[in-house]
């Protein structure tokens, strides 16, 4: 019996130290768990912060696009170009003149029949100058 209970007293111990050195890798475990919570908090913490200041700056970079000239002090040419939109609706003809069709010109005159010469003085010596010929 002696020699019964020197067993079970034996596995008791060898029982026990392997809990204690359970224990220590669970310690250990759960203070790097803590250590590498820390640091995910940290880096979360520094995106939030980052993300604040992004979104002010694109906050602030969006009201300098939107400015136009209705709802701030620029000027009307700086609002660039805007499309403007056609609501006539397509005929499914081509563009330009059609076939068949037969044009108008200003034609040159053969045979002028008179010459008119334009001119006037110069607004700041006062010399005559002509502006132009005119043959009709």
């Amino acid at each position: 019996m002696a020699s019964d209970s020197k067993k079970i007293f034996t596995q008791l111990t060898e029982a026990l130290e392997r809990i204690d050195e359970f224990e220590i890798k669970i310690t250990r475990i759960e203070a790097e768990r803590r250590l590498d919570c820390e640091k995910h908090e940290k880096a979360i913490a520094e995106r939030d912060a980052r993300i604040v200041v992004l979104e002010a700056e694109n906050r602030r970079l969006r009201d300098i696009i939107d400015k136009n000239s209705g709802n701030s002090s620029k000027p009307s040419s700086s609002d660039g170009f805007k499309k403007i939109s056609n609501l006539r609706e397509k005929s499914g003809r081509p563009v330009g003149g059609q076939k068949g069709h037969k044009g108008y010109k200003h034609g040159i005159y053969d045979k002028p029949t008179e010459i008119i010469e334009h001119k006037g003085s110069c607004p700041h010596c006062g010399e005559e100058v002509a502006y132009g010929t005119f043959l009709l």
